[in-house]
């Protein structure tokens, strides 16, 4: 497994590269208003976007572990001795979160690049690569986080869990797939349609 001590600080310097970018070269260009009238400085930028995300990303990790942690152990394997530790499922879900800086990173080639000329709406409703994109769903749509959700990066995202887990945790390839479909996409598919029937 990668030392937490050059992941950690790599995932936080990417972070802090792509979120820069993001707010002061895309967002800012685009925005209806000002808060307070005040100009956006680096402090406010760090203060309320970067630390915002950070704090986000204190709680996610840890519950991502907790899950895979859960769907190890309900897949039968109770030997304490052969779990993966809680930290190596932490930073596996630091890896794997990671595949959404691609994300971001497509995000600033197409509003940089492809299409420079967008608008605040644009910018709010970009989802690249998913269903919600594809299918050109309106966004109003009673469907819209579920469409918003299924996305190649998401599929990415399960896919680096199940390499880590067949890494870590379970030699034998299908039992990485279920543990982590079963856990993580289990939960994530109850959450997205949750999230659909509240909006309906």
């Amino acid at each position: 497994m990668i030392n937490w001590k050059i992941l950690i600080p790599s995932f936080l310097f990417m972070l802090f590269l792509l979120r820069y970018y993001d707010f002061f070269y895309l967002y800012l260009p685009v925005r209806v208003f000002a808060l307070s009238g005040a100009e956006p400085s680096l402090g406010n930028f760090l203060a309320y976007n970067y630390l915002l995300r950070v704090l986000f990303y204190l709680f996610k990790f840890p519950l991502i572990a907790a899950i895979l942690s859960a769907g190890i152990f309900l897949e039968g394997n109770k030997n304490k001795e052969e779990i993966a530790s809680f930290t190596e499922l932490i930073l596996l879900a630091v890896i794997a979160e990671s595949v959404y800086f691609l994300s971001d990173i497509y995000k600033i080639v197409d509003f940089t690049f492809i299409n420079p000329n967008y608008s605040l709406e644009d910018y709010t409703h970009f989802y690249p690569l998913s269903l919600f994109s594809l299918l050109e769903t309106s966004a109003s749509s009673s469907f819209k986080y579920l469409f918003q959700t299924l996305n190649i990066f998401e599929l990415g995202y399960i896919a680096c869990l199940i390499v880590g887990l067949r890494s870590l945790q379970y030699p034998i390839g299908s039992k990485a797939v279920s543990v982590t479909l079963f856990s993580y996409g289990g939960l994530l598919l109850t959450w997205a349609l949750i999230m659909t029937f509240i909006s309906l």
